[in-house]
């Protein structure tokens, strides 16, 4: 059992890809066709067997570009996202310092906000 936030050695968004819960969007964020960027996975591994085979992958980013355009970082480019250079930004404007009892980390979450898949929840 890995505590979450926690380092475990598997990416949960490449888990749920491979499951055809969505695909990885050009900000590394799993996008699902119904909820967007605004989902939260969690992986149960077991070597119980199974007849479900691995489904394919869903296309759902539609390319638009927004994301790029809005990451203060400069961290997506294209197709790929360079999370050390978005690490190194935040962590220059202070944003990426653990807080609270259980030492959490927050995240810039400027691309997920105008992603046009899935509104925020909360909005």
């Amino acid at each position: 059992m890995v505590p979450y936030p926690g380092e475990s050695g598997l990416q949960f968004r490449f888990v749920a890809q491979s499951a055809g819960a969505g695909e990885i969007a050009k900000n590394a964020f799993l996008l699902h066709p119904q909820w967007g960027p605004w989902i939260h996975l969690r992986v149960l591994a077991s070597e119980a067997p199974t007849k479900n085979k691995p489904r394919r992958v869903i296309s759902v980013c539609n390319d638009c570009g927004a994301c790029v355009s809005v990451c203060p970082a400069g961290a997506i480019e294209d197709n790929t996202f360079d999370g050390l250079k978005c690490r190194r930004f935040r962590k220059a404007r202070g944003e990426y310092n653990p807080i609270g009892p259980k030492h959490k980390l927050r995240y810039c979450e400027i691309c997920a906000d105008v992603c046009p898949i899935r509104p925020r929840p909360d909005k």
